[in-house]
């Protein structure tokens, strides 16, 4: 086997970073007033939900730290490849689940308030079935709408068409919710841990280079002097995949020893995703939980306005 100490090949963990790439989206909160004599329960429910969030926020890196530590690489002869992997020792905290379901029961049922509020200011008695509609599709909507909103105006059945709670063509931030709540009610909510890598390497153009005087040459680099190109960090992301962290030992990303030679270094994000069928693609769970906390603000709000506009 190929002695590591003999390769230019370093994993930098001083640059693993939790969320790197996503913690650049800046998502703020439109606070609704608390005194609102309009929705005060569902104003209640989303403040709720935001306290749970920095909850979820604030013992999350605890976790992140832990793996981290965890990250080793080594040579496999056979494919003459480096291999980074991390061996993933540590459960995720049990409490997140429940913070989790916390949140997205608070968010939904505000929903639902707002609904059964609209309701009562139509003098309308509120029964067991009636609630904020949430859906696969406008088909499944426009199936179950009259049910959901029975003895309700004409326009506040406009006003919930208009939102779109679906998620062919609608707002998928809405399903999401509730796909979310009603797996908390009736199974458990799981966040998987995922590793996601870059890789950057300073590759210099062959047979040319800068002497220490900044002078160019052709032909082989002097001493002091430094390959054409040398000073730009060049991405590799094809090799890039989200790598789910199961028990054990789990492969993050490998690379072909013969370009060693070069400077490489690799950044891995990690975060907590949602596990299940397709749930992946929505990124890091603490990121979908404030979109879906903006949408379910906007939404009532909206509802607001709907009311003081006397519709």
């Amino acid at each position: 086997m190929a002695d590591e100490a003999e390769m230019s090949f370093s994993v930098d963990t001083t640059e693993f970073k939790f969320g790197k790439i996503r913690e650049k989206r800046n998502i703020s909160f439109r606070s609704i007033s608390l005194n609102s004599d309009i929705f005060p329960g569902p104003a209640i429910k989303i403040e709720r939900a935001k306290q749970h969030l920095i909850e979820f926020e604030k013992e999350l890196p605890d976790f992140i730290d832990k793996i981290k530590n965890n990250i080793k690489y080594y040579y496999e002869e056979k494919s003459d490849e480096i291999v980074v992997y991390v061996y993933n020792d540590i459960p995720i905290p049990k409490n997140l689940n429940v913070i989790i379901g916390d949140i997205v029961h608070n968010l939904r049922s505000s929903l639902d308030q707002v609904i059964a509020c609209i309701l009562r200011k139509n003098n309308i008695d509120i029964k067991w079935d009636h609630g904020f509609p949430i859906v696969d599709s406008k088909e499944m909507l426009d199936k179950i709408i009259n049910r959901k909103l029975r003895g309700a105006p004409d326009c506040v059945k406009e006003f919930v068409l208009r939102l779109k709670p679906y998620k062919a063509g609608g707002c998928e931030a809405l399903w999401l919710l509730s796909k979310l709540n009603n797996t908390d009610k009736h199974s458990d909510i799981v966040p998987i841990a995922v590793a996601t890598p870059e890789v950057r390497a300073r590759i210099g153009v062959p047979m040319a280079f800068f002497t220490q005087e900044g002078r160019f040459g052709i032909g082989a680099c002097p001493p002091g002097g430094a390959l054409l190109g040398h000073q730009w960090g060049l991405l590799m992301p094809e090799g890039a995949r989200v790598v789910k962290l199961n028990a054990g030992r789990c492969e993050v990303f490998r690379i072909n020893s013969k370009i060693s030679m070069f400077e490489h270094h690799i950044f891995i994000n990690f975060d907590l995703r949602f596990g299940g069928v397709g749930m992946l693609k929505y990124g890091n769970i603490a990121d979908i939980i404030k979109v879906i906390i903006s949408v379910t603000e906007r939404v009532v709000r909206s509802a607001e306005r709907f009311i003081d506009g006397g519709r």
